[in-house]
């Protein structure tokens, strides 16, 4: 997350696009990753999801040892997969993956929302743990208040079926 934060950071974009958000694209930028000394297989995008993904088990399944930014990476990027599948216009699908006046998941389900896809209320609820969490802040306890909102059973239970 932190590497998000890095302007002159020659992966941001990528990192943000691919990784951070959903794309139809995977990236490949192992090497990048290994000379920021980034975890290096995450610098292709389907090891990433596969990592996002079996965090996702492990937090579904009870399991203590999940990491909790990665849930909200998979949340985010789970909704906004939800929403792209229902878009059926390739001009459509092509501006809520790209055009740069919908960046950020809120701003993307309300493109959804004003061509017709009826978005559900859950995907805007959940902005409680994508937004914040997502956006990396310097000098701040940036773990503990996503720790305490993942504990939460109504927002876990969402979450899980989210991902049924």
């Amino acid at each position: 997350m932190k590497e998000r934060n890095d302007h002159s950071s020659p992966v941001k974009n990528d990192i943000e696009k691919y990784l951070l958000h959903y794309h139809i694209e995977q990236i490949n930028k192992r090497n990048e990753f290994k000379n920021r000394q980034l975890k290096e297989t995450w610098g292709e995008g389907q090891n990433f999801n596969a990592y996002i993904n079996s965090e996702v088990e492990k937090y579904c399944e009870n399991l203590d040892n999940y990491d909790p930014f990665t849930i909200s990476c998979a949340v985010r990027k789970k909704v906004e997969k939800n929403i792209y599948d229902l878009i059926r216009n390739e001009e459509h699908k092509n501006t809520f993956l790209n055009d740069p006046n919908y960046n950020g998941t809120k701003k993307k389900l309300e493109f959804a929302e004003s061509i017709g896809i009826k978005v559900k209320e859950v995907y805007f609820i959940l902005g409680i743990i994508y937004n914040d969490a997502l956006h990396w802040k310097d000098n701040r306890d940036n773990i503990t208040p996503l720790a305490l909102k993942l504990r939460n059973k109504t927002i876990k239970k969402l979450i899980c079926n989210l991902f049924k």
